[in-house]
C-alpha cells in the first residue's frame, strides 16, 4: 500500500533562526505507514536531529484537543514534505482553547520533583532541568491564556519577568537554565548550579502555590521526572548510564531517559515506579549519614 500522508516539518528555533550551541535541532514525522515513519525518524536522527514522530491519529487528536504542540506547529513550523498536503491543512484548521487555565493549574505537577532533590551535582543539574521544562512550560501556557503563542525561551522569560517582577539576580539564574538544562542532558561534568531550594522559590512564585508534602503524581511527565530523581539521587548519573545498577534498574532508567517511548512512558509511569521502589528504598537507606555515603556507586 502506498503511504498517503507522509509530511516533515523543522520547528523550535532552527526554524526561528535563533539555534545556538545550546539548541536542539527538532524536526516532525508524520507518516500512516509505522515502517516508513520509523525509517524516516532514524534517518534525521542519524544528522543530529531530535524526531518528534507522530501517526496522522495521534497528531489530528491532539489539534482537536487545542494542543499547544499544534499552536507550536502552527506559528512557526517549515514544512520540509507534505505529502497530499495533509499537515498543511490540519495546522490551517487547528483552533486553540479558549482558556489554559486548568492547563496551567496542573503544571505545578512538573517542578514538584525539586523538592526531594538534594545537594550533589548530578542533583542540581537536574533541578535545573526540572526548573526549565517547568518555568518554560508555564510560561508558555499563561501566554497562551492571553491569547499569545511564545516559545523561544528568551523570549518567554522577559514574559516571566514583567508578570512576576523577577530579581536581576533572579532574571540571570533563570537565563542560564538552557545552558545547565544542556549539561545535564549532554552529561558535560560538573557545572556550578543553583541548588533546588533556588529553583523551588522561582517555580512557586509563578506557580502561586506551594507543593511542599505532596505526592509525586502517579502518571504524567511530572511522575516521571519523579522517578528520574529518585534514581538519580539513589546512584548517581555516572553508575546510571554505564549500567553499574541492578539490571532491572538499567532497564528502568533506559526507559524513563528514552524520549523516543515517551508516550509509553507516561502511560506506564506507575508500574515504572511500582518496580524500582524497593531498589531505591534500599540504596537511600544505605547512604544515611551513619552508614556507607554510596560514593562507590555500587550495584546493590
Amino acid at each position: 500500500m502506498s503511504t498517503m500522508i507522509e509530511s516533515i516539518a523543522i520547528f523550535g528555533s532552527v526554524a526561528r533562526s535563533a539555534g545556538d550551541s545550546l539548541s536542539d535541532k527538532d524536526v516532525l514525522v508524520v507518516s500512516d505507514d509505522p515502517c516508513r515513519g520509523r525509517d524516516l525518524a532514524s534517518s534525521w536522527k542519524a544528522d543530529g536531529w531530535s524526531v518528534a514522530s507522530f501517526s496522522p491519529n495521534h497528531l489530528r487528536a491532539m489539534a482537536s484537543a487545542g494542543s499547544l504542540f499544534i499552536q507550536h506547529l502552527r506559528h512557526e513550523a517549515l514544512i520540509q514534505v507534505d505529502r497530499n498536503g495533509w499537515l498543511r491543512s490540519l495546522l490551517a484548521d487547528a483552533v486553540p482553547k479558549s482558556s489554559y487555565a486548568a492547563d496551567f493549574s496542573t503544571s505545578g505537577a512538573l517542578f514538584r520533583p525539586l523538592y526531594d532533590l538534594l545537594d550533589t551535582p548530578d542533583e542540581r543539574l537536574l533541578a535545573a532541568d526540572v526548573a526549565y521544562v517547568y518555568l518554560r512550560n508555564a510560561g508558555i501556557l499563561l501566554n497562551a491564556d492571553a491569547g499569545t503563542f511564545v516559545f523561544d525561551f528568551s523570549d518567554i522569560t522577559a514574559s516571566l519577568t514583567a508578570r512576576f517582577r523577577f530579581t536581576s539576580e533572579e532574571v540571570a539564574a533563570i537565563a542560564r537554565l538552557r545552558e545547565l538544562k544542556s549539561a545535564y542532558r549532554r552529561r558535560l561534568g560538573a557545572v556550578d548550579a543553583l541548588k533546588a531550594e533556588s529553583w523551588i522559590a522561582i517555580c512557586e512564585r509563578v506557580a502561586g502555590r506551594s507543593l511542599r508534602g505532596e505526592s509525586c503524581p502517579p502518571s504524567g511527565y511530572g511522575a516521571l521526572r519523579g522517578i528520574e530523581g529518585s534514581m538519580v539521587r539513589a546512584w548517581g548519573l555516572q553508575a546510571l548510564d554505564e549500567g553499574l545498577v541492578p539490571a532491572d534498574v538499567s532497564t528502568i532508567w533506559k526507559v524513563v531517559t528514552s524520549p523516543r517511548d515517551y508516550r509509553w512512558q507516561v502511560r506506564h509511569a506507575k508500574d515504572l515506579a511500582s518496580g524500582l521502589s524497593r531498589h531505591v528504598d534500599r540504596r537511600l537507606q544505605m547512604q544515611r549519614p551513619d552508614g556507607d555515603s554510596g560514593d562507590a556507586r555500587q550495584a546493590i
